[in-house]
């Protein structure tokens, strides 16, 4: 009984946040210590499997709420660990492919994700995982979450991989320039552009 107690204020608590993601107390949040965090409280399980993980040295900050942010990444993390299989591997990145953005990507190997799946994927409750596992809530709290952080995700998937994408605003820094704003000079360098 006190189990299924426990099961009913961990859904509700995660309806309330569904309900009102908004990132509060917003600071600077280096991505790749948030990813670091959020492996090594899953090592545990991810111990188990192949992990491949890269980290773009150098990007600069997001702004958010770095619980938030891990907790977003953590959900993908336990998705991609669910769909696996025991020999499969997953993948964490972190870059910059366009100047102003952080990307985070989480992949897997093993079972597609259909397409009908995917137009269902982040709606409240909705899950391809058996009875008893998970709440369907996961990826809508994420996306929630990710919303609220001015960011966008996609999911890209064959039969051979599945990714998760997590696209971020990098911290927009003044420049001095008399109030006007403006572009670090940092967020040019984590490009690898000129």
């Amino acid at each position: 009984a006190l189990e299924g107690l426990e099961q009913i204020e961990s859904v509700s608590a995660k309806l309330v946040q569904y309900a009102d993601p908004r990132a509060p107390d917003s600071t600077e949040v280096d991505i790749n210590r948030a990813v670091e965090a959020v492996l090594g409280l899953m090592s545990y399980r991810l111990d188990h499997h192949a992990v491949r993980i890269s980290l773009m040295e150098g990007l600069p900050p997001v702004s958010g709420n770095r619980l938030q942010l891990q907790e977003a990444l953590m959900n993908i993390v336990i998705n991609a660990l669910d769909a696996v299989g025991s020999d499969g591997s997953i993948t964490v990145e972190t870059g910059s492919p366009q100047p102003g953005r952080v990307i985070v990507a989480v992949s897997n190997t093993g079972s597609a994700i259909t397409e009908a799946e995917k137009e269902q994927l982040f709606d409240p409750f909705f899950t391809t995982k058996g009875p008893g596992v998970g709440t369907g809530l996961g990826l809508s709290i994420t996306l929630g979450i990710v919303e609220a952080h001015s960011g966008t995700m996609k999911v890209q998937s064959n039969e051979d991989l599945t990714t998760f994408t997590i696209d971020l605003p990098m911290v927009r820094l003044e420049t001095g320039n008399g109030g006007q704003g403006g572009r670090s000079g940092r967020d040019g360098q984590s490009t690898g552009s000129t």
